[in-house]
């Protein structure tokens, strides 16, 4: 028994020398024309098995953004009004940013019906990154001229176009 409580201590007191592994809400602003847009997310850390596993056709919830008037990104206006970033694996190498309206909780599915598909633009060759971050920022490649919102998880570099 004194054994057991002294390996339940040890154990107690190496864990609380372990710093925890900071996860960070975080907020991007940024004035897309003559709206302000604001993304919220969690810095959750990467882990590229999990990637790998998602199937054809299924859907990731990454960010929540609020967008402060309508939008024109291409042919599609976007609403003002509260979304759910995500993406869509389309196949092996290639994903879609998609806006879901409204804000999906944690494990919540997007009627995919509801989805707009954001003209997009996906890379494996801008380096990696640990932790999800997301951006407002001008679009490159063929989203040149453009604001984009992009999302960094692993080294996959995801832009989908908001104006």
């Amino acid at each position: 028994m004194k054994k057991s409580l002294l390996i339940l201590l040890t154990a107690g007191l190496v864990m609380s020398l372990v710093p925890a592994h900071p996860h960070m809400r975080k907020s991007v602003t940024a004035k897309v024309g003559d709206s302000e847009v604001t993304l919220q997310y969690f810095t959750a850390p990467i882990n590229m098995d999990h990637i790998g596993k998602v199937g054809v056709g299924d859907f990731r919830r990454g960010a929540n953004l609020n967008i402060g008037g309508d939008l024109k990104a291409g042919a599609t206006t976007i609403a003002a009004g509260d979304y759910t970033v995500g993406c869509i694996r389309n196949g092996e190498k290639t994903w879609t940013m998609v806006l879901s309206p409204g804000k999906l909780g944690r494990g919540e599915s997007p009627d995919k019906s509801q989805l707009i598909n954001l003209d997009s633009h996906f890379s494996t060759d801008m380096g990696s990154v640990e932790h999800v971050t997301f951006d407002i920022s001008p679009g490159s490649d063929s989203l040149s001229g453009r604001a984009a919102v992009v999302w960094r998880f692993g080294n996959h570099y995801l832009a989908g176009a908001i104006s």
